[in-house]
């Protein structure tokens, strides 16, 4: 066979004339930064279809599908040899139909093509080779296009209603357009992946752990994750899933897990091949981590149908919330609505409106996607990305090297179901940039009033080898068509972090711009810096100016698998493991409650109110109700020793150093000594010493990088009776590794803890006045505490005796009231001491804490007289 020219483009299982066929499809990517497979581990597990009656076809009606519902058939219209032949199979099936037709073929693929997949050996089809996958729409005539598929060896593999998805080879195109009944035929997406003891630091960043130590862990809360097969036979997507059984995982999972089209089957196997795609395993452990007491379902369905009835079956056992975080070109208007059925749009929406949360990845197309209006200043018909006139850039130019991947979707202003607004997807190649490009494919369905004819166009594109150079896409407005009012682009690929022009705004795909209430898109911030977005989360608005994402969870967090799992399909399982903690604590409220909650609690990010950009904020849960605790960053010490620690990215952080791990470790003294204190570690070592308990932020009174041998910290220093705090850390960023801390010195601590207090901020009368209570070392049991509250001033606060009780974390809050009068008094304070109790000992240094309170209240007027001078009788006297 003859070689593909550099800048061929490959059409599943072989390559067609640059100038004929560029292949076309609505595409599916999954939601992740780089993920490397690894291989999995294995075990036995019976195999048998899911068990419990259900209807898969439940909730795919018309009624479903929104204002637009199902669209009919545009039949009968055959266009010249320069338009569609076949309109109903869309312009790229259409132009494969007619090569096949005229003796041109699909050869087999040459050396280096990443080929699409092939027929199985249990295909049900036996009509030529290398069938494709497609999605078929009927409009009546279900039975009569049924039975001409049954005639020529083919049978669908799932039917839901008027919609079919059924292996077709390449030489039964054009007879199947022909069928009465057949009104929009696709190809079925394609799937898209760039790809112990670990606990994911978003538990502490979201504040879910005083959740999980206040008895709140998603007990019994049933959650499900739904993920893709790599292809429709690859039975993967949770490669590893059944090596972290009752480790990472629950013991127990319950699986829907696909052979192929419309076989599903119970057995884990079948979703964890070895080898395979990791990405629902990573996912499953980020959600587990969050809510350790849910109960955990995962399916992998590869076709629109079988992600239906996988929602469907998750739905019939008990699940409340789902996490997708895979995401599709748009399938729909700007609405957040879709006319396909089924579609993943529609699907997402079934399931909130039946109970069910839907946490969606937003998308990792920040850079990647433009949004604005069309703009052709030069009318030679060609959108112009930026500039005007002469000066304008009609082109996206990317370089792409052999074996990249490239998917172009295109979406503009216009009605879903007669477009008469008509764009084509111009792909061009130059081998140098600026050099001579030559088209090398189009995507150009007609939009010309038809009931299916749609506004979006989309192409796929995989360079050959010899194919390297740059690719330049142009969006093109047909000279007799309507200019639409604004155009949207989105490119996937993870072969270039961005686009020649692209706009932040715009880069939400389906099914996380569903308008639906129920629905969560979840944008991404690195754990390591919660307080910046990802530069790949895609942002909104939408095109009809719905605020997205709705909420931003953390993500590039350490699993199992990987030392960091980057992108927004990690922030959506953190995101989803809080829902699953709400419902566990309120199981009464709606999906859509669950969604307001997660929103109204969540930290106000960026511009104040909800953005296009944070959404509703950083996700938080509130701590109201809940008996505070600590975040297990912090050990007392018994006494002169040496403790083996760990730095690992999780939530245990360096202030001192805001971008290293830390450990923190206490002790009392009740006289003065000499102490010294020595880390050691293969990493370099950073020693901080700070006066009072488990203080983190206070004033340092000692500091040591390199004191001890090698890269090792000593410090060594006399101290006086008190409390004190050692942060361990390292020297350089982000380094994790194990340490051994070694104190000398410091006289074994009692039995009984040393008890201190320490004040808040100042506040004004009417206010709150707020104290710290803590014990060193922690209680094994909650504490209570005798203290007596005074005041200077008169500020209305209680005064007296009170008890504290300081639970097991070794800390709590006591909080004094003021009221707000109209006397004007000079400011005071009020203070709080810890009286002599049973079980502890009073600090020596830190036993007395005040807070001033300021009055508000302006001064009495004075008021006087004076005389003036004297008057004639009959003047005014003042």
């Amino acid at each position: 066979m003859a070689m593909p020219s550099p800048g061929c483009v490959i059409f599943r299982g072989g390559w067609l004339s640059v100038t004929r066929v560029l292949s076309v499809v609505v595409a599916l990517v999954l939601l992740v930064a780089g993920v490397s497979p690894v291989g999995a581990q294995t075990q036995t597990d019976s195999s048998q279809e899911p068990g419990g009656e259900f209807d898969v076809t439940e909730g795919l009606g018309p009624e479903s599908l929104g204002p637009e519902g199902l669209l009919g058939p545009e039949l009968g219209t055959r266009y010249t040899a320069d338009a569609v032949v076949y309109p109903n199979l869309g312009s790229q099936l259409s132009a494969l139909a007619v090569a096949v037709e005229e003796g041109d073929g699909v050869d087999a693929a040459s050396p280096g093509v990443d080929v699409g997949p092939t027929l199985s050996s249990d295909s049900n089809s036996t009509v030529g080779s290398d069938p494709l996958l497609l999605t078929i729409q009927l409009d009546g005539n279900r039975d009569g296009v049924v039975e001409f598929l049954a005639s020529n060896g083919v049978s669908p593999s799932n039917q839901v209603g008027d919609y079919l998805e059924v292996y077709v080879p390449p030489d039964l195109l054009g007879p199947l357009a022909g069928q009465t009944g057949v009104s929009r035929v696709r190809e079925m997406p394609e799937p898209f992946k760039n790809r112990g003891q670990i606990a994911s630091p978003g538990v502490a960043l979201h504040d879910a752990l005083t959740w999980h130590r206040n008895g709140f862990t998603g007990d019994g809360v049933k959650v499900g994750v739904i993920d893709i097969a790599t292809t429709a036979t690859a039975r993967d997507g949770f490669t590893g899933l059944r090596a972290l059984l009752g480790t990472e995982l629950p013991s127990s999972v319950v699986g829907r897990c696909y052979t192929g089209v419309g076989q599903p089957t119970s057995n884990l196997a079948n979703c964890d091949v070895a080898g395979g795609d990791d990405h629902g395993t990573l996912v499953a452990e980020t959600l587990m981590d969050m809510a350790p007491g849910a109960e955990l379902y995962i399916s992998n369905p590869r076709t629109w149908a079988d992600h239906h009835s996988a929602v469907v079956w998750m739905h019939g056992q008990g699940v409340k919330i789902i996490v997708y975080s895979v995401g599709w070109s748009w399938h729909g208007s700007a609405n957040g609505t879709s006319p396909y059925n089924p579609s993943p749009l529609n699907t997402a929406k079934w399931a909130a409106d039946n109970g069910i949360v839907w946490v969606n990845s937003a998308g990792n197309y920040g850079r990647k996607s433009w949004y604005g209006a069309f703009s052709d200043t030069d009318s030679d018909g060609y959108h112009e990305w930026t500039g005007t006139g002469a000066t304008a850039d009609e082109a996206q130019e990317i370089s792409l090297r052999a074996g990249d991947y490239m998917y172009v979707a295109l979406r503009w202003d216009d009605t879903w179901g007669g477009s008469t607004k008509d764009l084509d997807l111009e792909v061009r190649y130059s081998a140098t940039r600026g050099g001579t490009q030559t088209v090398v494919g189009t995507s150009a369905d007609p939009q010309s009033g038809g009931a299916s004819h749609y506004p979006s166009e989309g192409a796929r594109l995989t360079v050959k080898q010899g194919g390297s150079g740059y690719y330049s896409f142009y969006v093109k407005k047909k000279t007799s068509s309507d200019a639409p009012s604004w155009v949207q682009v989105a490119v996937i690929t993870s072969d270039v972090s961005n686009i020649d022009h692209y706009t932040l705004s715009g880069g939400i795909m389906s099914p996380a711009d569903s308008s639906h209430a129920g629905v969560l898109a979840v944008g991404a911030s690195d754990h390591r810096f919660p307080d910046s977005i990802s530069s790949y989360s895609s942002r909104g608005p939408t095109p009809d100016n719905r605020t997205k994402p709705d909420i931003t969870g953390v993500d590039c967090a350490p699993t199992t698998r990987s030392q960091s799992f980057c992108g927004t399909s990690q922030a959506a399982p953190h995101l989803a493991g809080l829902a699953a903690l709400v419902i566990g604590r309120y199981p009464s409220l709606s999906a859509q409650q669950v969604a307001a909650y997660i929103k109204t609690n969540a930290e106000d990010r960026g511009t104040s109110g909800a953005d296009n950009t944070w959404g509703h904020g950083f996700a938080l849960l509130p701590s109201d109700g809940l008996t505070p605790v600590g975040d297990g960053c912090a050990d007392a010490l018994e006494g002169s020793a040496s403790v083996q620690g760990n730095w690992s990215s999780t939530w245990c952080r360096s202030q001192a150093r805001s971008r290293s791990y830390a450990r923190y470790y206490t002790f009392s003294l009740d006289r003065e000594a000499r102490v010294r204190i020595d880390l050691e570690s293969k990493v370099d070592a950073y020693l901080y010493l700070r006066r009072g308990l488990d203080q983190r932020s206070a004033s340092v009174i000692a500091r040591n990088d390199d004191g001890g041998e090698g890269r090792n910290s000593r410090i060594a220093t006399t101290l006086g009776a008190g409390d004190y705090t050692i942060e361990a850390t390292t020297y350089t960023f982000f380094q994790v590794g194990a340490f051994t801390l070694s104190v000398a010195g410091v006289p074994a601590q009692g039995a009984e803890p040393v008890v201190s207090v320490a004040p808040g901020a100042e506040v004004t009368e009417g206010g709150n006045a707020s104290f710290t209570v803590s014990a060193s070392p922690v209680p094994s049991q909650p504490l209570s505490v005798d203290v007596t509250v005074s005041q200077t001033g008169d500020f209305g606060a209680t005064t007296g005796s009170r008890a504290v009780t300081v639970p097991t974390s070794g800390t709590a809050t006591l909080t004094v009231a003021t009221s707000d009068d109209s006397a004007d008094e000079p400011d005071g304070s009020v203070s709080v001491t810890v009286s002599s109790g049973s079980g502890y000992t009073v600090s020596a240094t830190q036993g007395t804490a005040s807070v001033d309170v300021a009055d508000d209240d302006d001064p009495v007027p004075v008021v006087s007289v004076a005389a003036g001078v004297g008057v004639t009788e009959g003047g005014d006297a003042l």
